[in-house]
């Protein structure tokens, strides 16, 4: 009889902490994605990493209208407005390659699948936010985290947006020499 109690009782300490968990995964291990607590800014980023995802998603690169991408989603105005004529044609000659990766991560996902939030929801994940603790440090309100949504927890990639324009300026994060520095196609 004290042996069948004992299994029951472990049963219920099982079941108990199995419940715990899945409730302390729930609403204790992440932030909530309230976006209330958003800026005005941050949620129209949200929206413009959005739509472009819907563009992007399932079309070839040499499919999508360099000109749509630049006037709705892309802050390349700089490079456009370049008075030397081959610097200009050398960043155009190369954008889809530095798209590349992003639009791969898009396809492969799929627009529906991905979302994305404040750089400021990952201030835990050390290794991950140290960019934005030192160099980077001033772009955190311009900074978004996409993400698939069934792994909200494991960031992708980050993406810097034009605080005026709002709209993408990189999503290339590079270390040298212990510097971090996003890549802009001012650098190519």
């Amino acid at each position: 009889m004290k042996f069948n109690q004992f299994r029951y009782n472990e049963k219920i300490k099982l079941v108990m902490t199995s419940l715990l968990l899945l409730i302390a995964n729930l609403f204790g291990f992440t932030q909530p994605n309230d976006r209330s607590t958003w800026s005005k800014e941050q949620l129209i980023y949200h929206e413009v990493f959005l739509k472009f995802c819907r563009y992007v998603d399932k079309r070839d690169t040499d499919k999508l209208s360099v000109d749509s991408l630049f006037k709705n989603y892309i802050y390349f105005d700089y490079v456009l407005n370049d008075t030397s004529l081959s610097r200009k044609e050398r960043r155009l000659k190369i954008f889809p390659s530095v798209l590349q990766p992003l639009h791969h991560f898009i396809d492969s996902v799929g627009a529906n699948n991905l979302d994305a939030r404040p750089i400021s929801f990952y201030e835990r994940d050390v290794d991950f936010f140290k960019p934005f603790t030192l160099e980077l440090k001033q772009t955190i309100p311009n900074v978004l985290v996409y993400y698939g949504k069934e792994r909200k927890n494991d960031p992708a990639g980050t993406i810097l947006f034009d605080p005026i324009t709002h709209k993408i300026v990189a999503w290339e994060i590079i270390s040298q020499g212990g510097y971090y520095y996003y890549m802009t196609f001012n650098l190519l």
